[in-house]
């Protein structure tokens, strides 16, 4: 009998997670990959969410799992990160980019799924973030990588502060009580 790791277990959900996160995206905002602002101004410019413009993800994800959802697809994308202040080391080949990829994609996906408005207002935050971090950069002058280590360094900050967001509107689930 085979054991699949619990990481390894998330490794196809989270795949495809971020494929079709990234072909919204990419489909609706028309980005180049520099992450916008979450205004009043960017909401009103008329851009659908990616939910609005495809109603059957609205179903896609359980509900009430937006939070773990986040934090595991962030996880997962620490595990190939280099430490926090080796930003400028950091090299973005395919595993890195899929990754963030997938953060992004999962946070589009659980958009509808944020225990409280603190929730949903740092997604949307991270979302971008992540999306512009994961973009593959054709320009390789100085300016441009200062500036994708600069979106990296704002992901990571971002991120942990929807985790400490997520763990404060989510009250902890009591471990079971060891048996005598």
């Amino acid at each position: 009998m085979s054991v699949i790791p619990p990481r390894a277990g998330l490794a196809l959900p989270m795949a495809v997670a971020a494929l079709l996160g990234t072909a919204m995206l990419t489909a609706c905002s028309g980005s180049d990959g520099t992450p916008e602002p979450a205004t009043s101004a960017a909401r009103a410019s008329g851009t659908p969410s990616p939910s609005g413009t495809s109603p059957g993800l609205d179903s896609y994800t359980d509900p009430g799992d937006g939070c773990a959802q986040a934090i595991s697809a962030i996880s997962y994308a620490d595990d190939v990160l280099r430490p926090l202040g080796q930003e400028p080391y950091q090299e973005f080949d395919d595993v890195v980019r899929s990754r963030l990829a997938a953060v992004a994609g999962t946070l589009s996906l659980e958009g509808k799924d944020w225990p409280d408005e603190p929730v949903h207002q740092q997604a949307k935050i991270v979302q971008p973030l992540a999306q512009a971090a994961a973009a593959r950069v054709t320009d390789q002058s100085a300016a441009a990588k200062a500036k994708r280590i600069n979106v990296l360094l704002r992901y990571r900050i971002e991120a942990a502060t929807l985790i400490l967001v997520c763990r404060d509107a989510i009250p902890p689930t009591p471990s079971p009580s060891p048996s005598s």
